[in-house]
């Protein structure tokens, strides 16, 4: 089998794979898939959940004003999914106050899906570099309308296919140790920003799952002031076979010090566990404001949940998980936007984005100063 992918703003991407007959079928169905929400989910950089914005590195950086990002590399037992060398970013601000932001990029979740070009698997210095700094990344950007504005922001990478959470190299080749990496760089923060006022954690796409996963070790660290988690276009919508092989091939790293996120109560695989998880910690860190962005049929959300044979109606098992968190928790906050657009708040469409009449930067710049905001923003019945 041999696929290429070839979109506006993208490299190129060839796969040759030598299967039997019996498996070719199923493959050929996943790339398809892919194709079809690269072609549908990403007219720009935004939108691709391979490169999320990564600006070429051969194109150079935007003049931007304001404090810019610099790379770190911790070495170590940081490491990328096939054996590269990992890297962050942090940019000092001028108010003392911290994000982190966890960087999305697709996901893989076993032998076969591995083999696939539907995760990111190595960290562009200097192509990240002038992305971050180039003015033009939402909410990471000097823009003064960003909700984090002038505050010290880290900036995780992502290059290890498991949603920054797991600790293990797969018996086939791939380093899934996400959560490594994330411990080097929050170790980095910890000792550069160690009394901030207020912290936000964030993340798009495979990095809003990674937030809502990280999170609760930021919680931790920074327990004395005001914290906010927001997660971004990826609400965890994951099948049985997905679930099961980020426990067996990844070693899913979850917070051990939360008695309800024990394997006891984890380990087993049902629609909503992931919402459960959120759920949890939450509960754990009832201070803590956290919220979730989707729009209504985010098409890279509900293609992923099909890749991993996936057969419900995913706009549906997301609105249920929804309404299993709002009945447990006061304390975590839903944003459903029209549209099938996926990690809004990395590009120019953030600043535009509404809901039943509410702006999602009004909103999330509300949550992160304690302000008073809608719980359930909802687009129904106008979510087309």
């Amino acid at each position: 089998i041999n696929q290429s992918i070839n979109h506006r703003h993208c490299h190129t991407v060839t796969v040759t794979v030598t299967l039997s007959p019996s498996l070719q079928l199923s493959v050929k169905m996943r790339v398809f898939l892919l194709l079809l929400v690269l072609s549908i989910a990403a007219p720009s950089w935004a939108h691709n959940p391979l490169h999320h914005r990564v600006r070429p590195s051969s194109l150079p950086p935007t003049e931007a004003s304001g404090p810019q990002f610099v790379a770190v590399k911790p070495g170590g037992a940081t490491i990328c999914a096939h054996g590269g060398e990992y890297a962050f970013f942090f940019r000092p601000g001028s108010v003392n106050k911290l994000a982190v932001f966890f960087q999305g990029g697709g996901a893989c979740w076993d032998s076969g899906s591995c083999l696939l070009p539907i995760y990111t698997s190595t960290v562009d210095v200097d192509g990240t570099l002038g992305m971050l700094n180039g003015g033009d990344d939402g909410i990471n950007s000097n823009d003064p309308r960003s909700p984090i504005h002038g505050w010290n922001v880290l900036y995780i990478p992502y290059c290890t296919g498991d949603v920054h959470a797991g600790n293990n190299t797969a018996s086939y080749g791939v380093h899934h140790r996400g959560r490594v990496n994330v411990e080097a760089a929050l170790h980095y923060v910890f000792d550069k920003v160690p009394s901030p006022e207020a912290v936000a954690s964030i993340g798009c796409s495979a990095g809003s799952l990674g937030v809502f996963l990280n999170a609760p070790y930021v919680l931790q660290h920074y327990n004395s002031v005001p914290n906010y988690v927001w997660g971004d276009s990826e609400v965890g919508i994951l099948t049985e076979a997905q679930y099961n092989g980020a426990w067996e091939n990844w070693h899913l790293q979850l917070a051990s010090f939360i008695p309800a996120l024990a394997p006891s109560h984890t380990r087993t695989w049902n629609p909503t566990v992931c919402g459960y998880i959120v759920q949890e910690s939450a509960k754990y860190f009832d201070k803590a404001q956290w919220a979730a962005y989707t729009s209504d049929f985010d098409m890279v959300q509900s293609t992923y949940y099909k890749l991993g044979g996936g057969k419900a109606d995913w706009t549906t098992l997301m609105r249920e998980q929804f309404q299993q968190i709002h009945g447990n928790v006061t304390n975590v906050a839903s944003f459903i936007a029209p549209g099938g657009h996926h990690c809004v708040s990395v590009g120019d469409d953030f600043w535009g984005v509404k809901s039943d009449g509410v702006s999602l930067v009004t909103w999330v710049n509300d949550i992160f100063n304690g302000k008073a905001f809608n719980h359930t923003v909802d687009c129904t019945p106008n979510c087309l």
